[in-house]
């Protein structure tokens, strides 16, 4: 199954009561100041790990808001990320407790409607109560985790299970199988997003130790290019060709028509 952020939902949040956007394939947000374009990119850098202002184009000195003041300023705020995960589809809610943001993971189906979920009528309902109703409606949410790093953990499935007994249970909300620096993910989507230089570097050591070993069948290769040398010679043949093909085609065409009046004669 193929990694894909879907959705995300907010409750709450900013100045939004309620917002979702689908963000399952290209997609362009545009709009006047306001709507919600830097919010929406300041999620998806969060979505992948990033937890630092700078990283998400939150400037301190300029007196903005952190992104859990912003987007987390009641104790009843969520942006929820919903995704196609290595194992399937999983929702993650994140919201503020104790000055943390934690982390709720749940699996999944194509019924689950989180706005159903985490609305009562107009209102929204508190954590407690959000966390009883998904357990209710057949969608037991993980335990909590407040640090980052963990969160990191269990989106890249990089769970040790001798180091990482605590986050054992959570193997299966991956959103993908990364190794080596994918730590180095956030950065690269940061810079991206948010630079008009893009560090090249980063992006290198990123791929080069995220993405795991693959055995090359050097004969099989080596076949399919020959097999493609033999197709592009036949089509340069009928290149070089073509105006004596069209001609014969044409003239078997004529013989046809005239043979086919013949008969009707």
């Amino acid at each position: 199954m193929a990694s894909q952020l879907e959705k995300i939902s907010y409750f709450n949040t900013g100045r939004f009561p309620f917002a979702e956007i689908s963000v399952n394939g290209n997609t362009m947000v545009t709009g006047t100041n306001g709507v919600g374009k830097t919010t929406t990119m300041q999620s998806i850098l969060f979505f992948y790990g990033a937890n630092k202002s700078a990283q998400m184009g939150i400037s301190r000195r300029k007196g903005q808001d952190t992104w859990m003041r912003y987007s987390y300023p009641h104790i009843n705020s969520y942006v929820v990320y919903e995704y196609s995960g290595h194992s399937g589809n999983v929702a993650v809610i994140t919201y503020a407790h104790s000055n943390k943001i934690v982390y709720r993971f749940v699996t999944t189906d194509s019924d689950f409607d989180i706005k159903e979920i985490v609305m009562d009528g107009n209102m929204i309902r508190e954590p407690k109560v959000l966390l009883r109703t998904l357990t209710l409606a057949g969608y037991p949410p993980s335990e909590q985790i407040d640090k980052p790093e963990q969160y990191r953990k269990v989106l890249y499935g990089d769970i040790d299970k001798r180091k990482d007994k605590a986050l054992e249970a959570f193997s299966g909300y991956a959103f993908m199988k990364a190794k080596g620096e994918y730590k180095l993910i956030p950065e690269v989507i940061s810079g991206i997003f948010l630079s008009p230089t893009v560090d090249a570097g980063a992006i290198e050591r990123a791929i080069a130790t995220g993405v795991e070993a693959v055995t090359l069948d050097v004969t099989h290769i080596a076949s399919q290019m020959s097999l493609a040398r033999e197709k592009y010679s036949t089509i340069l043949v009928y290149e070089n060709n073509q105006k004596l093909i069209n001609e014969i085609s044409s003239s078997v065409k004529q013989h046809q028509t005239l043979e086919q009046q013949a008969l009707a004669k």
